[in-house]
């Protein structure tokens, strides 16, 4: 015959796998044999719906990666790489800018669409410029590690 703590024990096991939350009782805590001793449980419960939610997100991550693939494969690495720099760039020129005038995103967005603009040409300025500074330093870099006109270097680069 099952005893009833090995039952509660059973049936506390089976609730956490199947889709209802588990039931914790005195019971079920004990270890039969042992001196009182606890078991330390994670209370998670997977239900339904929380493996549904898990596979959709897993799914749209799939999604991300595959979409991601396709992009590089339509543009190229090198393409691909370039465009991400300068959206990194972008970002961290976006943010300094707006940051020394005190204006948050939130303040930007809620300003007139020509002040927008104009900050929004500050920004584009800046990136470029920033870009061709860093042209400019690789290019300077590279000549000097093999030698060559530094021009000619930039002018490599930027094809």
């Amino acid at each position: 015959m099952i005893s009833d703590s090995i039952r509660a024990g059973a049936a506390t096991i089976l609730g956490q796998i199947s889709s209802q939350p588990a039931h914790r009782d005195k019971t079920s805590d004990s270890i039969p044999g042992h001196d009182g001793g606890r078991i330390i449980r994670d209370q998670i419960t997977l239900s339904a719906a929380g493996a549904q939610s898990l596979e959709e997100h897993r799914q749209a991550e799939k999604d991300a990666q595959n979409k991601l693939v396709d992009e590089i494969m339509t543009k190229g690495i090198r393409e691909w790489a370039q465009e991400k720099y300068r959206e990194k760039i972008e970002a961290e020129v976006r943010a300094q800018v707006l940051s020394s005038m005190g204006l948050t995103e939130d303040d930007y967005a809620s300003l007139e669409a020509e002040v927008q603009k104009r900050i929004s040409d500050i920004i584009e300025q800046k990136v470029k410029e920033r870009l061709e500074e860093e042209m400019s330093e690789q290019a300077a870099r590279s000549a000097a590690e093999t030698g060559q006109d530094p021009t000619f270097q930039q002018a490599f680069l930027s094809l």
